[in-house]
């Protein structure tokens, strides 16, 4: 076999649908160890030892590593359109900073340990373990006209695919965690929050496995200056039309 045509199968098998598919089947396998690993500590009267790196929910497990991964992945996806490009490159260099401290923190959960103090602060400890979350809010909505801007300059099929990963990953780290707090308050540890677990966890890695496919996509374009899939700011776009 050629180099070249070495060269195009690798080109063919590395693509945005393969990335895709190739999440989705790991996903479902650690949910599927994780429903075990529930059965097991269920059943067993003395559950083996080491069952923690299959659980969706505990720190330093299989999940934990590969959800860090994924975001260490995205953030050099990030940082390379940003330098792939001039449009909005401060704006692709900040995302892939935020990717990369979220991918340290996935391993070592500095934001679980900002529930108490937060919850202490707003009195909300007893009734929301989960008050990490308030300052992300706040942080997001603070940065979410800047990065609406990075949005509206891409072509509308990735607009459409980075929203829906957004959706998709926000609605699982922050939308069902709030949700799994109060299933914990109400019911405790038990099947329902298991099963908030494993559908928050797996929404999370899915909407990160969407999110990576789409910045690889959008590496792929030969040229982001020239092609439509990264537009110029508007500004720059009405100058150069006075010109």
């Amino acid at each position: 076999m050629s180099l070249a045509n070495h060269k195009r199968q690798a080109s063919v098998s590395l693509n945005p649908q393969a990335i895709m598919v190739t999440i989705g089947v790991i996903v479902i396998a650690l949910a599927g160890a994780n429903v075990v690993v529930a059965l097991i500590r269920q059943l067993a009267e003395q559950p083996a030892a080491g069952l923690d790196v299959f659980d969706l929910n505990a720190e330093q497990s299989i999940s934990s590593w590969f959800s860090s991964a994924l975001l260490l992945t995205a953030s050099g996806l990030a940082a390379a359109i940003a330098v792939k490009t001039t449009t909005m490159t401060w704006r692709w260099a900040g995302l892939a900073a935020m990717l990369l401290l979220a991918s340290i923190d996935e391993t070592i959960a500095v934001h679980e340990r900002l529930s108490e103090p937060v919850g202490n602060l707003l009195n909300i400890s007893d009734s929301f373990p989960f008050a990490w979350v308030l300052p992300f809010i706040v942080i997001g909505a603070a940065l979410f006209p800047t990065y609406l801007g990075l949005l509206r300059s891409l072509e509308r099929q990735y607009q459409i695919l980075f929203v829906l990963s957004a959706v998709i990953y926000l609605g699982g780290a922050v939308g069902l965690e709030i949700i799994g707090g109060f299933l914990l308050n109400i019911f405790g540890s038990g099947v329902a929050t298991e099963l908030e677990v494993i559908v928050e966890e797996s929404a999370e890695m899915l909407g990160m496995g969407l999110f990576i496919s789409s910045l690889f996509q959008l590496f792929s374009v030969p040229d982001l200056q020239s092609e439509p899939a990264l537009q110029k700011e508007p500004a720059l776009q009405k100058e150069e039309t006075l010109r």
